[in-house]
């Protein structure tokens, strides 16, 4: 079995999440800290797993806005 880490799961998570359709209609994700409280992380965990969905073009990232899948 692979070691994946929580940035990982979490990366994994929200890409279940954008492949499934279950985001909201607008496609944006939820804020930083509305999913570091939900997963019961800190914020730059949940930073560094959004970078990588941004990096694979999963997502787009805008400095002061929601990221938007």
């Amino acid at each position: 079995m692979e070691w994946v880490g929580l940035v990982g799961r979490v990366e994994q998570d929200l890409e279940r999440m954008i492949s499934q359709g279950l985001l909201p209609q607008d496609g944006f994700l939820p804020s930083e800290n509305t999913l570091a409280k939900h997963y019961g992380l800190s914020r730059s965990t949940v930073r560094e797993a959004l970078k990588r969905l941004a990096a694979r073009a999963l997502i787009e990232q805008h400095p002061g806005r929601r990221s938007r899948a």
